[in-house]
């Protein structure tokens, strides 16, 4: 079986026809909206429309402590200023490798 570069992918439309069929999970698979209290497998998933900016910055500091990184949802940023950055993302996986060190 022919292994499917993330490069690749990352290079293709991005439609869910173009993605490699190991890449896809069912619904059932994904992972759930979580929180950061408790034992989890899961990343912890923040929701920026919390109202307490208190308990706010209390699930990032520890979601970042204890995972290294989180999922925000909620957090109101334009679909085009995600693409731009998508589009940043690409461009530096496209470098050579020379150039990325």
């Amino acid at each position: 079986m022919e292994v499917v570069r993330v490069q690749a992918i990352a290079s293709s439309a991005m439609l869910k026809d173009t993605i490699p069929s190991e890449f896809i999970r069912c619904e059932s698979e994904q992972p759930a909206i979580t929180t950061v209290q408790g034992a989890s497998l899961e990343v912890p998933v923040i929701s920026f429309n919390e109202a307490d900016e208190e308990k706010l910055v209390k699930q990032v500091a520890e979601a970042s402590r204890e995972w290294g990184l989180f999922q925000i949802v909620n957090h109101e940023i334009p679909s085009e200023a995600i693409k731009k950055l998508q589009d940043v993302g690409k461009g530096f996986f496209e470098l050579p490798l020379e150039e990325k060190e």
